[in-house]
């Protein structure tokens, strides 16, 4: 493999993807001046890896990539790299407080996602990712080897549940609203923040050389350790200002126009 001299970490909903979740010819052009230039390409999400499958196939990635939220870093093949797992007894706690708000609880285990039981919400993300979730009778049986759980329902009831999670439990556990109906936890300091510091690492490219682009919250914390930040234009305002830059929409080739501006045309290509 030819030796890198950068990286650019993009998230997926929102960022790479436009709303009808197609990744356009243009950006899949940006992907591949990027490898002209010797400059990686990877993806981090909340999605569970299976849900990832086809865009590492449609961008031919071959770099590590981050799924749940940066609780994971896995390899193309499959091969998990780094894992971080959620505790029993948080699990269950969780579990409780879903149910005291009447909301659906997923948990993934492997290339497994289980849901508590089937709604417009399931139904919706099967087809956003591919795949079906498994609904379970018992869910201490999704208790072990979990590395994120997800909390789904209605935006206004999702953004009290969240609260009480990270009120209770937020000494151990990171509970990030990625959308409005989702809740995404993972265990402390696992977030996508820590997908810069160890893709960093294990690419062995310094950070001052990583780029970060996306559209929510959660890349609000990419955005602090990558040396280039860039922000969609369907981002909040709390988002786009914690970026260096800001592109257009997800609608409007916004992905595109940011590699292409920002890093292409940018410090990281000029700058040697």
């Amino acid at each position: 493999m030819t030796e890198l001299r950068g990286l650019v970490v993009s998230d997926v909903d929102g960022t790479l993807i436009t709303p009808n979740h197609e990744i356009t010819a243009r950006a899949k052009r940006a992907v591949l001046r990027l490898k002209e230039h010797a400059i990686g390409f990877t993806i981090a999400s909340s999605r569970p890896p299976r849900g990832l499958e086809m865009l590492l196939e449609a961008l031919d990635i071959v770099l590590p990539f981050a799924p749940f939220n940066g609780a994971q870093i896995a390899s193309p093949e499959g091969r998990v790299l780094e894992k971080q797992i959620i505790p029993v007894a948080s699990i269950g706690r969780v579990w409780s407080i879903a149910e005291e708000f009447h909301l659906n609880l997923w948990a993934y285990r492997g290339w497994k996602w289980f849901a508590r039981r089937r709604d417009e919400f399931v139904e919706r993300e099967e087809h956003t990712v591919g795949f079906t979730a498994r609904v379970f009778e018992r869910i201490e049986d999704c208790f072990e080897d979990c590395p994120k759980l997800t909390v789904v329902g209605m935006p206004e009831i999702v953004a009290l549940c969240a609260q009480t999670i990270r009120q209770e439990l937020g000494s151990e556990l990171a509970a990030t609203q990625s959308q409005p109906r989702f809740i995404d936890i993972t265990v402390k300091g696992a977030n996508k923040g820590s997908v810069i510091t160890s893709l960093s690492r294990i690419l062995q490219i310094p950070v001052e050389r990583v780029a970060a682009i996306g559209d929510g919250p959660n890349d609000v914390e990419m955005f602090a350790r990558a040396g280039l930040s860039i922000a969609m234009g369907n981002g909040s305002e709390v988002v786009q200002k914690a970026a260096r830059y800001v592109t257009t929409s997800n609608a409007e080739e916004g992905f595109a126009n940011g590699i292409e501006t920002y890093v292409l045309e940018g410090a990281m290509v000029a700058g040697g």
